[in-house]
């Protein structure tokens, strides 16, 4: 058997993701409903800023606390 470069293993492991998304595609519209055409998905850094004009602040790390906190009280 052949060794698989860096960059082939990657592309499989891409492959295997999308095949993998739509395998699930239908259930998740089924679930969710179909995504809609028209709608401008904002990027990282647009969603940032929302946040930032929203009053959000990222050193209150406030949706890694949730989990953190939902995480301790589903333990104890």
């Amino acid at each position: 058997m052949k060794s698989l470069t860096p960059e082939e293993r990657k592309a499989i492991r891409v492959a295997r993701s999308q095949a993998q998304r739509e395998r699930l595609r239908p259930s998740i519209e089924n679930t969710l409903g179909k995504p809609d055409s028209d709608v401008e998905i904002p990027t990282a850094e647009e969603l940032q800023q929302l946040l930032l004009e929203e009053g959000v602040r990222p050193e209150d790390n406030l949706g890694s606390r949730a989990i953190i906190e939902e995480r301790e009280r589903r333990s104890s």
